[in-house]
C-alpha cells in the first residue's frame, strides 16, 4: 500500500494494540462495519432486491470510512463485501448487477461485511428474519441462538493463554445444548494490519481430517470470531450459483493471456490488492467476469464460493472483531438475540457457563493501605 506510516515509536512501526494509535483505527473500523450493518439490517424488507442492499452496504462503508482520521493520508474502506444469503445458503451471496434474487417474508437473513481503516480490520456478520409475524420459534429460532450464545462464550473464552482447541469445545458444547451443528470449514481468524486470515485460527468445528495448529491467546492479539450454525449435518456444499467473491494471492504470478483477465489483475491492483472483492465492484463488470476465471485456472485469485446447506436446512451466522488486551478482551461489539426469537432450549452446559461467566476485564490488584504514620 502506498500510504505513509503515521504511528512510528522512533524507527520502528508498531503495529499493535500496545499502540494507543492502532487501537483507534481499529475501534473506528468497528464503528463503521456495526453502522453499515444496522444500517443495511433497517432495510431488509419483502420485496428488496439483494444486489441492491449489498451495493448499498458497501457504498456506506466506503463513504464512511471517508469521515475517519479525514486529515491523514490513509487507505480505508471495504475489508470484506457485504454479502446477505438467506435460509440454507451458508454464505459469500453477494450478486452481480443483473441478478433479481428479492427478500421473502419470514426469510432467515445473514448479513456479513468489513471495513478497514488504514489496514485495521473489523469485521461483523448478524442473522435475522425477515418481517416475522410474531415470535420466532422452532428450529429456526434454536439455530440464531446458538450463533449468537457461541459467539459471546468465545468472546470470552478469547483470554490470554487459553487455546484455539478449548475455545472449539465450547462453541460444540452450544451446539448441543440447541440441539444444532456447527457448520464444517468455517474458520475464526486471527488478523493483523493487511491480512484478513492470519495463521492462528479457531475452528467451528474440528474434524478428523480437517486440523488445525494448536495456538494459545496472547495479549494484543485481534481476532475475527466467526460463527456459523446448521439445523443440519453442518456440511456446506457447492451448487451451480456463481461464486462472485475472491481474494488475490499474492504469492501467485502468471503472464495472463486474455485481455480481460489482464483487465481484472489491474482493477484488483488498485481497488483491492489484499482484502477479498466482489466482480460487481469494478468498473466494467463484463470484463470481470470474463477474465476471472484464468486469474482462477492458475491460482491468482482465491474463490469465496457460495455454499449452501441441504434444502429446508437454516444456517445462522454471528460474527464480530475482538481485541484482546493486556488486561481486558474487548470486544467491538456484542449483537444481541432479535427479541421475536423465542428458543425452546437453554443452555445449562456447565462448560458453556463457566466460560460466559468469565470476566472480560481483569481484576485490579488491591493496593495495600498505606501504613500509618
Amino acid at each position: 500500500m502506498s500510504a505513509k506510516p503515521e504511528m512510528e515509536f522512533g524507527d520502528e512501526e508498531v503495529i499493535d494494540l500496545s499502540n494507543p494509535e492502532v487501537v483507534q483505527k481499529y475501534k473506528a473500523a468497528a464503528e463503521v462495519a456495526h453502522r453499515a450493518m444496522d444500517e443495511i439490517m433497517k432495510q431488509c424488507k419483502a420485496g428488496a432486491k439483494i444486489v441492491d442492499l449489498c451495493k448499498a452496504g458497501d457504498a456506506f462503508i466506503i463513504a464512511e470510512c471517508k469521515k475517519a482520521f479525514p486529515k491523514v493520508n490513509i487507505e480505508r474502506g471495504i475489508a470484506f463485501p457485504t454479502c446477505i444469503s438467506v435460509n440454507n445458503i451458508c454464505g459469500h451471496f453477494s450478486p452481480l448487477k443483473d441478478d433479481k434474487t428479492v427478500l421473502a417474508k419470514n426469510d432467515l437473513i445473514k448479513i456479513d461485511l468489513g471495513a478497514h481503516i488504514d489496514g485495521f480490520i473489523a469485521l461483523a456478520a448478524r442473522t435475522l428474519v425477515c418481517e416475522p409475524e410474531g415470535d420466532v420459534t422452532g428450529k429456526v429460532a434454536d439455530v440464531i441462538t446458538a450463533a449468537q450464545v457461541a459467539m459471546n462464550a468465545s468472546i470470552h473464552m478469547l483470554q490470554i493463554g487459553k487455546t484455539n482447541e478449548e475455545v472449539s469445545e465450547v462453541i460444540k458444547h452450544v451446539a448441543d445444548a440447541y440441539h444444532v451443528t456447527p457448520l464444517e470449514g468455517v474458520l475464526s481468524h486471527q488478523m493483523t494490519r493487511w491480512l484478513i486470515d492470519g495463521d492462528k485460527v479457531i475452528m467451528n468445528k474440528p474434524m478428523v481430517d480437517q486440523r488445525v495448529e494448536k495456538c494459545t491467546v496472547e495479549a494484543n492479539d485481534v481476532w475475527c470470531i466467526d460463527i456459523v450454525m446448521s439445523t443440519g449435518e453442518g456440511v456446506a456444499r457447492e451448487r451451480e450459483q456463481r461464486t462472485t467473491v475472491f481474494k488475490r494471492s499474492l504469492d501467485k504470478m502468471y503472464m495472463l493471456k486474455l485481455k480481460a483477465s489482464r483487465y481484472l489483475l489491474q482493477q484488483i491492483n488498485r481497488k483491492s490488492p489484499v482484502f477479498p472483492f466482489t466482480l460487481r465492484s469494478f468498473d466494467d463488470e463484463r470484463q470481470a467476469r470474463m477474465g476471472v476465471s484464468e486469474m482462477v485456472s492458475h491460482g491468482m485469485v482465491e474463490p469465496y464460493p457460495v455454499l449452501f446447506e441441504k434444502d429446508h436446512e437454516f444456517v445462522a451466522q454471528y460474527k464480530t472483531t475482538v481485541f484482546v488486551l493486556p488486561k481486558q478482551t474487548l470486544p467491538a461489539f456484542t449483537p444481541a438475540i432479535p427479541e421475536y426469537v423465542k428458543s425452546e432450549y437453554t443452555c445449562e452446559d456447565e462448560l458453556v457457563k463457566t466460560a460466559l461467566a468469565t470476566p472480560l476485564k481483569a481484576a485490579e490488584d488491591k493496593k495495600p493501605d498505606a501504613e500509618k504514620k
